[in-house]
């Protein structure tokens, strides 16, 4: 115990020196099932699927700025109603970020490089199956209360190149109220009700693709919108609990030759899902009543 609470102080005075922001995972272990909503037909079909993944980041405190190791694993299962498609594919994470701060206090800034190696589950491991990405995202800080982050993400897909723009906030309304997130991926309303439960809406954004063949991928696009409660059975030990929609979801089929990507029309229809995780997770937000405590 004594251990975990040498490691909060840690990952707090860490962070919150480089960039704010409500809380960092050093672990997660989560399980979703997709559902259908309605009845499918072949024009427009139901998709289930299921999602098992694990996340582990561990913070390294260099000097005022701070590197963060992490690794992941994600395994997905997809099949469609009433067609022969079915897939089961796996993502093998290796992120790495570094939060500089400038001297200008006002001014932080957050490099990410990200390998994976994503592909069929029964496919054996090879290079035809890596991507290599990153992302360079500037936080602003407006008020003690209120961040503004932009950047640029890119990924190797095998689609081609991947380009976003980012754009995102930390904006922490009073003692209770949170929002966060960095848009087109993620955006965050919290809402703290007492000390062990915690409620409030996230949007997630996915885009996605795995090595089927040499040529061959398969492309996943989601965008869920879910209702979320976080059950913290101690300040650092939380379960999740998050049910919600998928919104323009699509699987897409498809081979890439001489540099263009062709697709198989593979309709599917939004539907329901259900999510639960735990997480070991450390407030940021909390830092000085947890100081004072």
């Amino acid at each position: 115990m004594r251990i975990l609470v040498i490691l909060f102080v840690l990952i707090c005075s860490c962070f919150n020196r480089v960039i704010r922001q409500p809380f960092f995972d050093v672990l997660s272990v989560s399980h979703l099932t997709g559902l259908p909503l309605t009845s499918s037909s072949p024009e427009n079909q139901s998709v289930k699927s299921a999602v098992e993944g694990v996340d582990l980041s561990l913070p390294i405190e260099l000097k005022k700025d701070v590197l963060v190791l992490g690794a992941g694993y994600e395994n997905q299962y997809i099949t469609f109603d009433n067609s022969d498609f079915h897939a089961s594919v796996q993502s093998f994470k290796f992120p790495v970020a570094y939060f500089h701060q400038w001297k200008d206090s006002l001014w932080k800034t957050t490099f990410v490089g990200i390998g994976r190696h994503n592909s069929l589950v029964d496919n054996k491991w090879n290079s035809t199956s890596l991507q290599y990405g990153g992302a360079i995202v500037f936080a602003r800080e407006k008020k003690k209360n209120l961040i503004y982050k932009f950047g640029l993400y890119y990924n190797s897909e095998f689609f081609g190149p991947f380009f976003v723009p980012l754009l995102g906030l930390e904006f922490r309304v009073n003692k209770r109220l949170n929002i966060h997130g960095l848009l087109p991926g993620n955006m965050n309303v919290e809402y703290k009700l007492n000390t062990w439960l915690r409620t409030g809406l996230a949007f997630r954004s996915f885009t996605s693709s795995f090595r089927v063949k040499e040529k061959s991928f398969l492309r996943v696009n989601d965008n869920q919108l879910r209702l979320f409660l976080d059950f913290y059975l101690s300040k650092i030990n939380v379960i999740s609990i998050e049910c919600g929609h998928s919104i323009l979801r699509e699987y897409k089929p498809g081979i890439r030759i001489n540099h263009e990507s062709i697709y198989s029309d593979q309709d599917s229809r939004d539907g329901l899902l259900l999510r639960v995780a735990y997480q070991l997770r450390f407030r940021l937000d909390e830092e000085k009543s947890t100081k004072q405590k």
